[in-house]
């Protein structure tokens, strides 16, 4: 679930290493990276793969979950999640 393309890889991984973002720390390098491409994301009560939410700009809040983790992996960021639940 958590596989991109070679493609998807080395967009981000251009970016991530890019010149412009050398004094940018890597949580935020990521955080910039999401936000530039989900421009526009359409949330949907899906849930896809990293590559599949990635190329379709779309899914639900764990396929971002999902796209996240996968990107994080390939820098080597360490990421943590928090889950709310509620109580009935």
């Amino acid at each position: 679930i958590f596989q991109l393309t070679e493609q998807q890889k080395l967009h981000f991984l251009n970016y991530y290493n890019g010149e412009n973002n050398a004094h940018v720390e890597g949580h935020e390098r990521l955080y910039n990276y999401l936000d530039m491409i989900l421009y526009g994301f359409d949330y949907r009560g899906d849930t896809y793969t990293a590559s599949v939410a990635l190329s379709s700009q779309s899914g639900n809040c764990l396929s971002l979950a999902i796209l996240t983790t996968a990107l994080a992996n390939l820098v080597n960021l360490e990421i943590s999640k928090q889950f709310k639940t509620s109580i009935n």
